[in-house]
């Protein structure tokens, strides 16, 4: 195999980073057949998340993707569709506990 010169070097490496902003920046893809937000066995169902997980995640994580009922008891608790897919993307390959 060829070795490359310094500016196909170069040149190669200006594409990749070219092509590795791209692909930062891309969002995860959203079904436009469901609602916007779900409650906790929806998102369950749509995430393959235990409910017990979202309900934690939706408790201890900051910035998880929920939105808050107000109510005596603390309200209900709904997610966002697209939100649980941009984060299920960014946590793609990490261990979440």
């Amino acid at each position: 195999m060829a070795e490359l010169t310094d500016t196909q070097f170069a040149i190669l490496s200006a594409q990749m980073a070219e092509i590795i902003k791209i692909l930062s920046n891309l969002k995860a893809p959203v079904a436009d057949d469901g609602p916007l937000l779900m409650d906790v066995k929806e998102a369950s169902a749509y995430t393959g998340l235990t409910k017990a997980k979202l309900y934690q995640y939706a408790k201890e994580m900051d910035g998880f993707p929920v939105v808050r009922e107000d109510g005596s008891n603390g309200g209900r608790v709904f997610f966002s569709r697209q939100g649980l897919a941009e984060w299920v993307e960014m946590n793609r390959g990490r261990i979440i506990e």
